[in-house]
């Protein structure tokens, strides 16, 4: 017995195959888990210093259970996930780690026991860590110093947490402020922050970083303050923050000979070639890392006493605008549009619908709902204002002089403290019956209606055609559907796929397994969109010109020899880039780029528009050239 496919059967069971073929590739590089280890940033802090906790998974998925210790005197909460894919001797190990924040509750030392790990019915467990606890009165007023011997003083730089607003009721605003203080003559590099989870709120960040002036006993600050207003979702107390700002400071090099460090923690984070290959020898950069206070939240519930029956849980201080649209010629049918206007400071997008009393004599359809924001900014100079819009479609039933609705809008002011009704009265209407001359008017046809009879007219021959009678019995034969030609045809199509399909897959498995290939093949491509950024476009280039051009030039030379972006020296230039084919001449020119664009982003030299110009077209020669033999 001979059984034939068709086309389409054998173009599906290649598809099949290729499909096994690629799942088994994509899942090649996947390993069971393997082992956890736990480590901290430090041992020994203060009591007001959180801790961060780094739980480490090999060849983790996500799914694995992590059962924490209970420690009384310490506070561990959940920070974050990242995860990690690295290659050694070949093989591929991908690693997902876990941070958690530490808070000491008391003064001493403790011990974080073993954290336990199961997934797939093995368990881990971590190694015990020692802590040591001391109190925040006897920290020593020293200064954050690194290794190389750079100092930067305990007053130039604080971070700061508050809150307009400690005591609320359920849905009322208030105000987070982040503020970041700075000594004018304070060189900050690379700054940022990591903001708190708001559970139990409601965060809405409130516009763009403001930046002022503040004398703080005598010294003038520079403060940067960022802004979120929160929204408590449920009574109770709760703590918000601390927020973490870490940063690095560029200061002048003290000369010693004995490696220091300082007793907060900051390691160094350039060696002592990099920094005399960066700044000449007499400047370091400084690593600083700083945490706020938490700021506690009292949550009160909206009180019951003199709350009327129809509150809906609206929280504010609003206004009531009613508007219908024309009530003139009103007929009956006619749909009338009621607009309700909701404005004030609150949570506006929970606004409640006003109730409409006594519909009698209308149909009522569902509103269509809107937002708008308010200009106008509160004391505290932070817009919480806004504007929420009902439009609903009345219809009246009948004729006669019908009564629009009573509309009433219930809320509890959290500035007085009380409960506030608005109330729009009743109006009177007079709604038309509906009455037209043209018979048609408002009708809709019937299958009996009249349908316009036409004159029938007869039949033209327009044309004549022979048709010849086929002679011929092999168009009687029975033939196949498919062909060998077809089949042949398939059969080729198929190894084509198969073959772009394993070059495809085997491509992508290498990108996602090899960190370097992957590094080196989107390399250009990086460098090329970092080129169309703005900042390098601007009029007169400025320090950040200089650093966002230094970031992206530095950034493909380490993707292209999959070099980690802190260890581009002199030395890594002459070791690793002389020996691909460039001339001396060349090698001249990178160094002298390197120069350039240091002392650029920390201001030591300036460039013109056409000094800017032949600087970014040396580097793109340099990296073409290097795309030649690279």
């Amino acid at each position: 017995m001979i059984i034939k496919y068709s086309g389409t059967e054998i173009m599906l069971r290649w598809i099949s195959l290729i499909t096994l073929i690629y799942l088994s590739l994509a899942f090649s590089c996947r390993a069971e888990m393997s082992s956890v280890s736990a480590s901290v940033d430090r041992n020994v802090t203060y009591d007001d210093e959180p801790i961060t906790l780094s739980l480490s998974i090999e060849n983790g998925d996500g799914s694995e259970q992590i059962h924490l210790p209970e420690i009384p005197e310490l506070s561990i909460t959940y920070y974050g996930q990242s995860s990690q894919t690295s290659i050694i001797n070949g093989k591929a190990t991908h690693s997902i780690g876990t941070n958690y924040l530490v808070k000491p509750l008391k003064t001493g030392k403790f011990t974080i026991l073993p954290i336990q790990v199961t997934s797939g019915g093995k368990t881990f467990r971590t190694k015990p860590i020692t802590l040591e606890i001391l109190p925040s009165k006897n920290r020593p007023q020293s200064r954050r110093v690194s290794s190389n011997g750079a100092v930067v003083e305990s007053d130039e730089i604080l971070v700061e947490l508050k809150a307009d607003k400690k005591e609320l009721v359920v849905d009322e605003p208030t105000v987070i402020r982040f503020r970041i203080l700075k000594k004018p003559d304070t060189a900050l590099r690379s700054a940022g922050y990591d903001p708190p989870s708001f559970t139990n709120f409601v965060a809405e960040k409130q516009g763009t970083p403001t930046e002022t002036a503040e004398n703080r006993n005598g010294v003038v600050y520079e403060v940067t303050e960022l802004r979120t207003v929160i929204y408590p979702t449920q009574a109770g107390t709760f703590e918000i923050g601390p927020y973490h700002f870490s940063g690095q400071v560029l200061k002048q090099r003290q000369r010693q000979t004995k490696r220091s460090r300082s007793p907060f923690g900051f390691d160094d984070f350039f060696s002592d070639s990099m920094e005399d290959f960066m700044f000449g020898g007499n400047m370091a950069l400084v690593p600083v890392k700083l945490s706020t206070d938490t700021v506690t939240i009292k949550v009160n519930p909206i009180p019951e006493q003199g709350k009327p029956p129809s509150f809906s849980g609206t929280v504010g201080n609003y206004t009531l605008k009613v508007e219908y649209s024309d009530l003139s010629h009103v007929k009956k049918g006619d749909p009338v549009t009621l607009t309700m206007t909701i404005a004030g400071a609150g949570h506006i997008k929970t606004i409640a619908e006003p109730k409409l009393n006594n519909l009698d004599g209308f149909k009522a359809f569902e509103s269509e709902t809107t937002f708008a924001s308010l200009d106008s900014e509160g004391p505290s100079g932070v817009t919480m204002a806004g504007k929420k819009i009902f439009k609903k479609m009345l219809v009246p039933e009948r004729a006669g002089t019908l009564k629009l609705p009573t509309i009433q809008f219930d809320f509890y002011n959290p500035v007085t403290r009380e409960y506030q009704t608005l109330i729009e009265p009743e109006k009177a209407i007079s709604v038309e019956d509906v009455q037209s001359t043209d018979t048609t008017a408002g009708k809709v046809f019937s299958g009996s209606a009249a349908i316009p009879k036409h004159p029938k007219e007869s039949l033209k021959m327009t044309a004549y055609d022979i048709i010849f009678i086929n002679t011929d019995p092999s168009i009687l034969r029975r033939e196949s559907a498919y062909s060998w030609r077809d089949l042949a045809s398939t059969l080729v199509a198929g190894i084509l796929i198969y073959g772009f399909s394993w070059f495809f897959v085997s491509r992508r498995r290498r990108l996602i397994c090899d960190p370097g290939y992957a590094r080196k093949r989107i390399a250009l491509k990086r460098f090329r969109s970092g080129m169309r950024s703005p900042h390098l476009h601007k009029k007169k280039p400025d320090k950040e010109s200089f650093h966002h051009l230094n970031s992206i030039f530095t950034g493909y030379i380490s993707d292209k020899l999959n070099l980690p972006p802190g260890v581009l020296t002199v030395s890594v230039v002459d070791e690793k880039i002389a020996p691909l084919g460039l001339s001396n001449e060349e090698i001249l020119s990178l160094k002298n780029i390197f120069d350039q664009l240091d002392m650029g982003q920390y201001g030591l030299i300036t460039a013109d528009k056409s000094q800017w110009k032949e600087l970014t077209k040396k580097i793109e020669t340099v990296i073409s050239n290097l795309e030649k033999i690279a």
